[in-house]
C-alpha cells in the first residue's frame, strides 16, 4: 500500500517543465470566510466559497523496489461528517518510487465553520478503501472590519 511522505494546501503552485521540481505558493493553514458570505440557510445546504484551492501530496512506494498502481480517492467532509466532495484518481508509482498528486478544488463546499476534513484513502480490494490520511482544514469566519483584525 503506497504511503503519503507529505500533504499541504496551498492556493497556487508551479512545477518545473525541465526538473520537474515543485514551487508552492501561498501554504493555507486555514481559510477565514469573508463576513458577507451567507450562512447555509438549512443543514444540507452548500455555500461555494473560494478562492480555489489545490491538495498536494507526495506519495511512496510501500516496497521500494515494487512499481505499483492504484486508485485513490479524497472525501472532503465538512464538520458534521458528511460528504460534500468527493474525486477519484489514479495513483502511478511503476515509473518511479515516489510521486505527486495535486487536487485542486474550485471552491470550499461551505457548511459553517468548523474542521473540514480531506479523507485520503487507496482502493485495496474490489470495494474496500483504506484510509491513508486525514488532511484537515479549519475554516473559521473572518472577523467584520468593526471587529478588527487581532
Amino acid at each position: 500500500m503506497p504511503r503519503i511522505e507529505w500533504t499541504l494546501f496551498a492556493l497556487s503552485y508551479a512545477v518545473d517543465q525541465q526538473s520537474n521540481s515543485l514551487s508552492v505558493f501561498n501554504v493555507i493553514e486555514e481559510i477565514a470566510v469573508p463576513p458577507e458570505v451567507p450562512e447555509p440557510s438549512a443543514p444540507d445546504q452548500i455555500v461555494a466559497v473560494g478562492p480555489t484551492f489545490s491538495l498536494i501530496n507526495m506519495w511512496a512506494r510501500s516496497e521500494p523496489e515494487i512499481p505499483e498502481e492504484r486508485f485513490v480517492r479524497v472525501q472532503v467532509k465538512v464538520p458534521d461528517g458528511r460528504v460534500a466532495a468527493l474525486t477519484e484518481f489514479k495513483l502511478d508509482l511503476r515509473g518511479g518510487q515516489r510521486s505527486r498528486t495535486i487536487n485542486t478544488f474550485k471552491f470550499l463546499p461551505f457548511t459553517g465553520t468548523g474542521d473540514y476534513r480531506f479523507a485520503i484513502e487507496v482502493k485495496s480490494g474490489e470495494d474496500t478503501w483504506q484510509n491513508v490520511l486525514e488532511a484537515i482544514l479549519p475554516v473559521r469566519r473572518a472577523p467584520t472590519p468593526a471587529e478588527g483584525v487581532g
